[in-house]
Parts: C-alpha cells; structure tokens; sequence
C-alpha cells in the first residue's frame, strides 16, 4: 500500500467505528494479525517529505491524527493470523479489531485467582505442590464499542 491508500484505509475503518458506535466515541486500539505487524517495518512509498516513514509509523500518525488520541497503538496479535486461526478454529481469514482499552467498555475478568496449596514433601528432597484457578473469555460490557474486521486471504 501506498501512502494514499493507507490514509483511505485508515478513514474509512475510523468511519466505520464511528458509525457503530453511534457517532459517540473513537478506538484507541487496533489489533491486527502478527504477520502484517512484521511487514510493516518497510518505507512508505509515496510519502512527502525530508524521507519515507516506515508503514508502522506512518499508519500509527494517521490512527493519531484521525482520532485526535495521541495514545492510539496498533497491537499484534498471533491468534489473528490466518495460518493460526485456521488451525486452531478453522477460520480462513485474517481479524483485525478496532475497539477502546477501557475496563468499561472490554475486560476479561479473572473469577478466582491462581492458588496454590502448602506445598509438602514424601522424601525430603522433592516438593510437590497443586494450584488451582478459573478463567474466562472477553467481555464486552459495551459491545458498539469493539468492530471485527475480517480479510480472507490464501494460508500460504
């Protein structure tokens, strides 16, 4: 993508968060596949200036300047890659998410914490120990707040 493109995708994701929310608040997190995380390290063609910018940067100073949130990131995640979807869930597509990191909006509560028991011995030498806990998914306690995007493309 060039620079032209990149700011077209940008406006138009924004604009599609916007929408779904109602008009009422703007992301400050994008979670996108680890694998396109990687590949933006390379310059931005087409940008103006003293010299090009690489994608990452350049992407992240659009999220900035389009959400007026100096705190926007772009967060990686292997799990939205294709190859790992598809492996684990058999989802042949690429996820992308746009959504604000506030307790308010999406949390994964933890209903009993890790505990671990007195830990003993039989021959006083090895010690042996039981832990127990309990997790849960993601909660989305304001559900207009998050938007999935999803991008099917070949695994290979």
């Amino acid at each position: 993508m060039d620079a032209a493109t990149l700011a077209t995708f940008v406006a138009t994701v924004i604009g599609v968060y916007f929408k779904n929310t109602n008009s009422t608040v703007m992301p400050d997190t994008f979670l996108i596949p680890m694998q396109d995380f990687l590949g933006l390290g390379t310059l931005t063609p087409g940008t103006v200036g003293t010299f090009p910018v690489p994608r990452i940067e350049y992407l992240t100073n659009l999220f900035k300047q389009t959400t007026r949130n100096p705190n926007f990131k772009i967060i990686p995640n292997a799990y939205c890659d294709i190859a790992v979807a598809t492996a684990l869930r058999g989802i042949a597509y690429n996820m992308y998410m746009l959504y604000r990191k506030d307790p308010t909006s999406v949390r994964m509560d933890i209903p009993v914490w890790p505990i671990t028991t007195q830990p003993g011995t039989v021959n006083n030498f090895q010690f042996e120990d039981v832990a127990f806990g309990q997790l849960t998914g993601v909660g989305y306690y304001r559900p207009l707040e998050a938007t999935k995007f999803t991008h099917a493309v070949s695994a290979g």
